[in-house]
């Protein structure tokens, strides 16, 4: 599930366990900064084999906004 991925690599990034990562929950809430946002979308991007823009980027909220995200490149 494309969710469990997402929650899987912001806790990884932001050192959290998963189970600590709620879909609708503001990223900076688990202490993101920008410098591990880029980290986040990197490797979202990685694990996904997608490219996310900048435009796209700055919208990134939450795991949520992340799973739209994808779905919206694989349209």
């Amino acid at each position: 599930m494309v969710l469990e991925k997402v929650t899987g690599i912001i806790a990884n990034v932001c050192s959290i366990h998963p189970a600590l990562v709620v879909a609708d929950r503001d990223l900076m809430a688990y202490g993101l900064d920008s410098a591990r946002a880029m980290d986040l979308v990197v490797e979202v991007e990685d694990a996904f084999n997608v490219e996310i823009s900048d435009e796209v980027m700055i919208g990134l909220r939450s795991a949520n906004d992340i799973v739209q995200a994808l779905a919206n490149l694989a349209v």
